[in-house]
């Protein structure tokens, strides 16, 4: 649970702070995304997401995305304990 405060804090503060460390970091991402929806489940947002319903994000590839989501995982410290994430295999 505390590793994953700190994660929630860590892409915030990352968000805020060093927007060119995600800029760089996107530019590595070695895959796509898998369509898995474990970070949306998982909650990035540290809140109950409103586009997530049905097990299926509502607003995947749009414009309506919203940045953190788009964002993650901004590197492999970011990705959730069990989460599958392709980006950074």
């Amino acid at each position: 649970m505390l590793s994953d405060i700190y994660k929630i804090i860590r892409r915030r503060l990352i968000y805020v702070f060093a927007p060119w460390y995600i800029l760089r970091q996107l530019k590595l991402r070695q895959s796509s995304c898998g369509d898995c929806t474990y970070c949306c489940d998982k909650k990035i947002l540290w809140f109950k997401c409103k586009y997530f319903k049905d097990g299926r994000c509502g607003v995947y590839k749009t414009k309506k995305m919203p940045t953190l989501c788009w964002i993650y995982p901004i590197d492999k410290k970011d990705i959730w304990h069990n989460d599958k994430c392709k980006f950074w295999e």
